[in-house]
């Protein structure tokens, strides 16, 4: 099948369209006339009027007689053809057919780095050059579906231009013209609402039919791009339209697979200063619909996370960010790709640079807290990766901004910062990490209250986590004494269990050491 098809597209088809003369774009509606209630394909076909001074040669190879002196109908003029209904519908059908399928490896050539289909200038004349010759023969629809898929703006220029000399496109432009009420998109319209596009993207905002509804329907056949061609001047009028598009609920669920058109609308919603957006708010919630994994409407998108956590750090929104770092982090398709995790890394210090200046100048630990506990669990990823990274060279960075901070500022928040980092880094980055970073740091001399409560902090979650890992049986009977309420008791060397209720009451100092044990 397939070298037939082949060689019907390649050798054939081409030699046979030289067999016949073509007829002009004027005379479509002689191959293509409008089918109306009560006719059948073939009455309707010679219904038509024409003059018979014209000169119609096709498969035949027989030519109507020219005459200026009387008028004849068009069932006349085919008897005298000898061509019939079966010969007409054939000859348009495989004309349509060549264009298509031509199109269809003209746009295998060259590929963008988008991965968008498109075509070179030389097979865009040749097509062009096909269309001016047989575009009275040619499926207005299916040549427009073809050409929008290889992104060719001349050729749909060229079909539209024929579909002008379409009855079915001149029904559909005037009904189009008159629209009160919402209309179903068929594909007969596409030529018409093409040609109405760029004035339709002009009016609006004060025309009384809405024609999005129309527009959003009618995709895949009117691509996204022929609408932005047509309101270059109106980009709010695009963004629109492709929001409706991607609309979490009402949008094309196909669209919303697309690869480019997720990322154009995402970029878009970052930046609604240029479309002179005023909601904000509802740029960064429908971002949110596609980007959060919560958000049970992403599963509808193709979410690229990589790209995705880029325009959550361009949108500020930095919670999102780090959830979309915790998705690449549990992905190992993902980890393994040493582009995204550069990619995680860069982000996570703007986090935290973030984090460091703070509000009004006071430390955020809590988003400080999240980068760091990210720290931890990146460090081993990079290490396979063979990328230099440490956590310990990660956490003195943030505590010399931090005295850099100080030292730019000098005010009371600022040395209050220094505190709180120490104290941050403490309680969330691992014990050996932080005693190496205290035992390197140049400013260690700082006099602050902090260093010591932040060490206290260190070797008690150091000496949890040694208790927690440690398989002793004497650890295990004190852990149950602690759950059961009791406290060991020693005599001559041996253990023993006494209730608190039968125990003497110890000193205070006894007491408060063993409180500390068993809390």
């Amino acid at each position: 099948v397939k070298k037939a098809k082949d060689f019907l597209i390649n050798d054939a088809l081409g030699v046979w369209l030289k067999t016949f003369r073509p007829l002009p774009w004027s005379q479509r509606r002689v191959l293509w006339p409008i089918h109306q209630p009560g006719m059948n394909a073939e009455t309707s076909m010679v219904s038509s009027r024409m003059d018979d001074g014209m000169s119609l040669s096709m498969a035949s190879g027989s030519t109507a007689p020219k005459s200026s002196d009387h008028k004849r109908n068009l069932r006349e003029v085919i008897e005298d053809m000898e061509l019939d209904h079966e010969t007409r519908r054939e000859t348009c059908r495989l004309v349509t057919f060549y264009f298509t399928q031509r199109s269809s490896l003209w746009s295998t050539s060259p590929i963008n780095e988008e991965d968008i289909p498109s075509i070179s200038q030389e097979d865009e004349m040749e097509a062009a050059k096909l269309i001016d010759t047989y575009g009275a023969y040619v499926d207005i629809y299916e040549c427009l579906v073809s050409a929008g898929k290889i992104r060719s703006k001349l050729l749909v220029e060229k079909v539209v231009s024929v579909a002008k000399y379409d009855g079915r496109h001149a029904e559909a432009l005037k009904a189009l013209r008159k629209a009160k009420v919402l209309l179903f998109y068929e594909p007969h319209m596409l030529s018409a609402i093409l040609e109405l596009l760029p004035s339709i993207s002009a009016q609006s905002i004060s025309s009384n039919f809405d024609f999005m509804p129309l527009l959003v329907s009618s995709y895949p056949d009117l691509q996204p791009w022929c609408v932005r061609e047509c309101s270059k001047n109106e980009p709010q009028f695009y963004f629109k339209y492709l929001s409706s598009l991607m609309h979490h609920e009402d949008g094309n669920d196909s669209a919303k697979r697309e690869k480019t058109l997720v990322k154009e609308w995402c970029l878009m919603l970052s930046s609604p200063e240029k479309l002179d957006l005023n909601n904000v708010n509802s740029s960064v919630e429908a971002f949110f619909h596609v980007a959060s994994k919560s958000d049970e409407s992403s599963n509808f998108y193709h979410r690229d996370i990589s790209f995705l956590m880029d325009i959550s750090m361009r949108m500020s929104q930095f919670g999102l960010a780090l959830d979309l770092a915790n998705e690449i982090l549990s992905d190992s398709n993902i980890r393994t790709d040493k582009q995204s995790m550069l990619t995680v890394v860069r982000h996570l210090r703007t986090i935290a640079d973030v984090a460091i200046r703070g509000n009004n100048g006071v430390l955020n630990t809590a988003l400080l807290s999240q980068v760091i506990a990210f720290f931890n669990v990146i460090s081993p990823c990079m290490i396979e990766q063979s990328f230099e990274f440490t956590t310990a060279t990660e956490l003195t960075t943030l505590l010399n901004q931090c005295v850099a901070s100080e030292l730019d500022h000098d005010d009371a928040n600022a040395t209050d910062n220094v505190g709180s980092c120490i104290l941050t880094i403490s309680e969330d980055a691992p014990p050996a990490e932080y005693l190496r970073v205290l035992a390197s740091w140049e400013h260690t001399s700082i006099e602050s209250p902090a260093i010591m409560s932040a060490i206290h902090t260190c070797m008690i979650r150091g000496a949890r986590k040694g208790v927690n890992q440690e398989l002793s049986g004497s650890l295990l009977r004190i852990q149950r004494a602690r759950e059961e309420g009791r406290r060991p008791h020693f005599a001559d060397g041996v253990m023993e269990w006494e209730n608190n209720g039968t125990q003497e009451e110890d000193t205070e100092e006894e007491g408060n050491l063993w409180a500390n044990i068993l809390n």
